[in-house]
């Protein structure tokens, strides 16, 4: 809306335009550069850690990045800034004058190597046709009083486009857009997450540090998009035909929806028998009367429904906990890639707090009876793995000490190694129960989370719940109990 308001003030749709195309383009580079950085702590890009010069070089020219371009950008700014700013400081200027600022501009377009597509969108190209404009007036001797005016317009312009320049070089933060690319160059020399899950026993310190770094750079990644996303809108407005009739529509859409509100409070304040109705005074007592028995009445079954929900929406809330650590845990250990089954069932026994509850006396806020059993198959499956461990190495050590023997019995060697490769096999069809419960527990942990908000959205349902809708539900509570306690006193009273 800024945007709109000021191309209609100076009727500079063109230079606002220009402004919203580079602020698209600013946010467009911070989300490619941190994203670029993200792929690669993620360890999704292949790059080669060797040479991570060319690799950024590389990187960077397929996102169509240049870092020579972002350094002319801020050379460029500083100088239209300076530009903008001696025109608003400007006195109705003459022939010549106008003649040196034509110059100025023509010279800018060469400094800085724009083609004849990029000037004729650039907000410099409106300053040219208002200056050549003007010179026609001055040349033909218009009055000065007229051209006073008409120069104060132009002055105005280059006010808003000066503030407007200097907000879009604080936007840029080329100095912290550099060093992005500088950070991702660093991080292109280091580790990525797979490749440190590769040796997890010994990289434990170095995950916990790229994982923050992943979650920070994912969070920034999200900022930009979402920066670029509403950069984009605002440049995709001011740049359409009917800018003015989209910001006119969403007002009164806004407007309308306030309407209809105001109206639905004054019909219900209309009610008669309510509020300011005129009755007799046995018809109001009647009608009192029926009134509070209603309520206490209304009142049970709100409280009821009311701790209903509230029991549902708590279990909601535990699920969400539940299915967000197996998030975080899945995302820690990249999805368990590259794990063995003793690694992902320690991972998960270790989280049994953040991903199971099973001992709470509420029972809404037990797991899923699917995941409970699916989590201790995994514990009893890595108990009876570390059995068959101990046993086998027993075993085979007990089999080397045999072959060890000047002369060992081949009966008792035979034994040794059926009874070895019995227990193997029993090792790897348990790695394969642990892998499948598993894969089960991820699926009842955020199958609950979807069977919970669904449970949620039936109690919630307007259609379903006598009276008005329940919005807060843990504030009204107590409330619905005093009221019901407040209509059973009145009828009493009565």
């Amino acid at each position: 809306k800024r945007y709109a308001d000021l191309a209609a003030k100076h009727d500079a749709v063109l230079e606002m335009a220009s402004v919203t195309a580079e602020r698209s383009e600013v946010t467009r580079l911070r989300m490619e550069v941190l994203d670029l950085t993200y792929q690669v702590i993620k360890g999704d890009m292949a790059v080669n850690p060797a040479d991570p010069y060319r690799e950024v070089d590389r990187l960077l020219t397929e996102r169509n990045i240049a870092p020579d371009y972002i350094n002319q950008q801020r050379d460029a700014l500083v100088d239209e800034s300076l530009l903008w700013e001696r025109i608003n400081l400007q006195n109705t200027p003459d022939t010549g004058e106008i003649d040196w600022y034509l110059t100025e501009i023509e010279t800018y377009f060469a400094n800085y190597g724009l083609s004849e597509a990029e000037i004729n969108n650039h907000r410099l190209s409106g300053l040219r046709e208002r200056l050549l404009e003007f010179r026609t007036d001055v040349t033909a001797g218009l009055d000065a009083a007229i051209l006073d005016n008409q120069w104060l317009e132009v002055r105005s312009l280059a006010e808003d486009m000066h503030t407007e320049i200097d907000t879009l070089s604080d936007e840029y933060d080329f100095d912290g857009l550099l060093a992005s690319i500088e950070s991702l160059r660093t991080e292109i020399a280091r580790d990525s997450v797979t490749d440190i899950l590769g040796n997890l026993t010994l990289k434990k310190e170095s995950i916990r540090i790229q994982s923050n770094q992943l979650t920070a750079a994912r969070q920034a990644l999200d900022e930009a998009r979402a920066e670029y996303d509403q950069a984009f809108l605002d440049f995709k407005v001011i740049n359409a035909a009917d800018a003015d009739d989209i910001i006119r529509l969403e007002v009164l859409d806004t407007t309308r929806t306030l309407a209809q509100l105001v109206n639905r409070m004054e019909e219900m304040d209309s009610i008669p028998g309510f509020t300011n109705g005129r009755y007799d005074a046995a018809e109001k007592a009647r009608l009192e009367y029926l009134y509070t028995v209603s309520e206490a009445v209304r009142a049970d079954g709100d409280l009821q429904a009311g701790e209903d929900a509230l029991a549902i929406i708590q279990g909601l809330e535990a699920a969400k906990q539940r299915s967000l650590a197996l998030d975080n845990l899945l995302s820690t250990n990249g999805n368990f890639s590259g794990m063995d089954a003793e690694m992902v069932a320690d991972a998960l026994l270790g989280a049994e707090s953040d991903l199971i509850e099973k001992d709470t006396p509420e029972s809404h806020l037990l797991s899923d009876a699917m995941a409970i059993q699916a989590f201790e198959s995994i514990r009893s499956n890595r108990t009876e793995m570390t059995s068959l461990d101990d046993e086998r190495a027993e075993l085979q050590t007990e089999l080397a000490d045999l072959q060890a023997q000047p002369d060992p019995d081949a009966n008792e060697v035979r034994t040794l190694e059926r009874k070895i490769a019995e227990i193997t096999g029993r090792i790897l069809i348990t790695r394969q129960n642990i892998m499948r419960m598993a894969a089960n527990l991820i699926q009842a942990v955020r199958g609950e989370e979807q069977a919970r908000r669904d449970a949620v959205l039936r109690i919630l349902d307007t259609r379903n719940v006598d009276g008005e809708p329940l919005i807060d539900l843990e504030s009204t509570r107590k409330d619905i109990a005093d009221r019901r306690d407040a209509q059973q006193e009145a009828m009493f009273t009565f």
